[in-house]
């Protein structure tokens, strides 16, 4: 006699909420907090509470983690040369070999830049735009995101970065004979150099800070919309005990007027059985 395949079990929680979230981090940059919204929506009209309390708290990614994602959604092959070229050159460096490190090191830096590029590339397709100090941090993100381990390259691979990464570069100063940086404009003033890396230290922390400044707003948004969601809930199944309430208050009192009525009768037909036995 065959045996009985066990039963499939269908989708999970985890499940929705991990399709919701690739959705919502596929969505454009502008779109985001109106795509969280409907799938969030979409998951508590179908009862699963939990999931879309997750998906509203999902952050909303910066502009360049948020291109940084669309190309590991639509060109993962290239974020996979950035961990391989991480992987190979960091086996070279531990193998002492001076060639073999430089190599590795210039193969590591060009898939970055050809990541670099395609993300200014749907920068540009989005109508936006990608400065050198932000392409600068986009590359440091994709060091610190392929150094970082299982946790950040997963992140990284899956298309699900949230914000900018620092990393220092481990290969920097041994990559002799690399294409030399266009010459920069000399400057009359003492001091222009340090000044101009001065002022991009300054954005580059005013940037963070304004980024910190939208996560925690969003955060606290998305708190608010839970919690507004819940009372709502709250109140529905408030409304609905009241209802259950007042029908079962009619329900008694109609039981109860059933009661005197048959009592009512029960008299009348003792009192006829009196009549008759006398």
């Amino acid at each position: 006699m065959a045996r009985a395949s066990p039963p499939r079990s269908g989708p999970t929680a985890a499940d929705a909420v991990e399709a919701a979230l690739d959705e919502l981090y596929a969505a454009p940059f502008d779109g985001f907090v109106e795509a969280r919204r409907v799938l969030a929506a979409g998951l508590r009209a179908s009862g699963d509470v939990a999931s879309a309390r997750r998906v509203v708290a999902a952050p909303k990614p910066t502009r360049s983690a948020w291109a940084v994602n669309q190309v590991a959604r639509r060109d993962a092959q290239r974020i996979r040369d950035v961990l391989a070229a991480w992987d190979e050159a960091a086996a070279a460096q531990a193998g002492g070999d001076a060639g073999e490190v430089r190599a590795r090191s210039r193969a590591f830096r060009a898939r970055i830049a050809d990541v670099v590029q395609a993300a200014r590339d749907i920068l540009e397709e989005s109508g936006s735009s990608l400065s050198a100090l932000q392409a600068r941090r986009l590359g440091e993100t994709l060091q610190a995101a392929a150094s970082g381990g299982e946790a950040s390259r997963g992140v990284l691979a899956a298309g699900r970065l949230v914000q900018d990464l620092e990393a220092e570069d481990p290969f920097a100063g041994i990559v002799a004979g690399a294409e030399p940086r266009p010459a920069e404009k000399p400057s009359s003033a003492p001091g222009a150099a340090a000044r101009t890396e001065e002022d991009e230290r300054r954005q580059h922390a005013l940037e963070r800070a304004r980024v910190e400044r939208e996560r925690a707003v969003e955060a606290a948004r998305g708190r608010v919309r839970a919690l507004d969601d819940d009372v709502k809930q709250v109140r529905e199944r408030a409304r609905e005990a009241e209802v259950v309430a007042l029908r079962a208050q009619g329900d008694a009192e109609r039981a109860r007027r059933a009661v005197v009525d048959a009592e009512g009768r029960l008299a009348l037909a003792r009192k006829e059985l009196e009549k008759l036995d006398g």
